[in-house]
């Protein structure tokens, strides 16, 4: 399997538009390619870990919709700023770092382990 790290390198797009936080970079992310075949992340070491584990409190982060008091997940980039997830009307997860202005899109995470929409009276 592909190394994610290196993946969303590969895939990070110059916009020439503004996007929803008005970067000039974005991550890609499909949140399928950070998972085994039981649905748990993969092993990873270093820079992928620290990413994955990140992509994985953007997506419980955007869908604690009983508003646990879930603190959003720090930067991966920077370390220094919480982010801000949120699902956009695609049902992607679209996050902005205040401080370093990194931002992403988080596809294919429903029904994830962090998928915390189906929980009982998470609609409610």
């Amino acid at each position: 399997m592909a190394d994610p790290l290196a993946t969303a390198r590969r895939l990070r797009l110059r916009l020439r538009s503004p996007a929803p936080f008005c970067s000039s970079e974005m991550y890609i992310t499909d949140a399928r390619h950070y998972l085994d075949e039981k649905g748990a992340l993969l092993p990873l070491r270093g820079a992928a870990k620290a990413m994955a584990e990140f992509h994985a409190g953007a997506i419980a982060y955007a869908t604690d919709f009983l508003e646990t008091g879930m603190a959003a997940p720090t930067c991966f980039k920077c370390k220094k700023a919480p982010v801000q997830p949120m699902i956009a009307q695609d049902d992607a997860i679209y996050w902005s770092c205040p401080t370093c202005k990194a931002e992403g899109r988080i596809s294919n995470w429903q029904g994830t382990l962090w998928d915390l929409s189906d929980r009982p009276d998470a609609q409610a």
